[in-house]
């Protein structure tokens, strides 16, 4: 018997799980061969948080779960529906957001993804000896633009488990699960089982993305070197070094990382605009011809092809067909709410008025960081200001 969670209405965004691919590379041989040696005397090494700083629940937050879990009126409920129980009225107060928090922060906090998520599972679970696992989900994958970064995501979910039960005279053993989620999630397609070590992979590189947003390369390294040294199937962490190496000058190493991450993943597109980028900065578009050749896929099946198109033309002042590739964008990824600000933009420098506030207002609908929700609110007062009739 399945039974489902409904624990908070909205979607998984963003940064959710970085992009891991099941069996993604040609074989287990290929392992050292994806992983090139890296220039590490470029950073300086931070400390990592370890499993334990990630689930740990502080002494208050532990007591008030065990007030609960071990209440009387609850002698005769199964321990897996104790957690999912506890974990559905705390939930109720949760707001999603892209942020990757520890067990305590995100429950400090009442915010976080779908892994923050999981850690708060996971923590509840092993204090009350129940079982649990962690399935990775994706239906189209869910892309985000952070600081001109394009991030490509999956979604993780924790699924709590019974402890086994006769089921009849036969001697047939049944388990029953509660799989603990933001939304229901019956539609998207299931990739595969994960172990404890590769949650806690997706735990680093997660942590990598967002350290490198906010331009921490020495904390973004030591997390996406901690996520490849569990997992060196995370081509999250494997892309993140390879941005890391780019900006810290080392092409060669960079260009080396993106190469082979095209080459072995069989998701290579993140690896295969990155390598785009650093080949046309040094006027070597032939040589991505090639790659792409090798690799037999095409880049502009991304929206990251089609923002890049578009800022160009919009750079060019060629305005209306600015508007044409961000549309083509936002087809491929209806959930990055970037593109909807620069397709506004366009609009507006094209004369569209009133398509450009539309826009304005799609992107201020998707966004979910009170930040960006200020700059889209600011811009529309803007636009209101200028054509008052709107």
């Amino acid at each position: 018997m399945t039974k489902f969670m409904m624990l908070a209405v909205c979607l998984c965004l963003g940064a959710c799980v970085t992009q891991r691919d099941s069996n993604n590379l040609v074989g287990s041989d290929a392992v050292n061969e994806i992983l090139p040696n890296l220039n590490i005397g470029l950073f300086e090494m931070t400390p990592v948080l370890t499993r334990a700083d990630a689930i740990n629940l502080s002494a208050q937050q532990q007591d008030e779960f065990f007030q609960f879990f071990e209440d009387v009126k609850f002698q005769n409920v199964p321990k897996h529906q104790r957690v999912a129980t506890y974990l559905g009225l705390i939930f109720d107060q949760f707001t999603y957001s892209e942020r990757t928090l520890t067990a305590q922060q995100s429950l400090e906090l009442k915010t976080g993804n779908c892994l923050s998520l999981t850690m708060i599972t996971t923590a509840l679970a092993e204090l009350a000896e129940v079982k649990l696992s962690y399935q990775l989900l994706d239906q189209n994958p869910v892309y985000s633009i952070n600081n001109n970064l394009l991030i490509t995501s999956n979604h993780l979910r924790a699924v709590l488990k019974s402890e086994p039960r006769l089921e009849d005279d036969k001697g047939l053993i049944s388990h029953s699960f509660i799989r603990i989620d933001y939304f229901r999630t019956d539609g998207l397609k299931y990739i595969d089982n994960i172990s404890t070590e590769v949650q806690m992979s997706l735990f680093y590189s997660n942590l990598a993305i967002e350290s490198l947003s906010e331009e921490k390369m020495d904390v973004a390294f030591s997390y996406a070197y901690e996520a490849l040294k569990i997992d060196p199937n995370n081509s999250s962490a494997l892309n993140v070094l390879g941005i890391l190496h780019r900006k810290k000058g080392d092409l060669a190493r960079a260009e080396e990382i993106y190469r082979r991450g095209a080459k072995y993943f069989t998701n290579p597109v993140t690896f295969v605009n990155n390598y785009k980028s650093l080949l046309a900065s040094q006027s070597r578009e032939a040589d991505l011809d090639e790659l792409i050749g090798e690799i037999a896929m095409n880049p502009q099946d991304h929206p990251w092809s089609w923002v890049r198109a578009g800022r160009n033309a919009y750079n060019e002042g060629n305005f209306e067909n600015a508007i044409s590739y961000y549309r083509r964008a936002i087809d491929l990824a209806p959930d990055i709410h970037q593109v909807y600000a620069y397709a506004g933009a366009a609009s507006y420098a094209a004369g569209y008025r009133k398509q450009s506030r539309k826009y304005m207002l799609d992107a201020l609908a998707k966004s979910v960081n009170s930040s960006d929700r200020a700059a889209y609110k600011g811009k529309l007062k803007a636009l209101k200001n200028k054509d008052p009739h709107h």
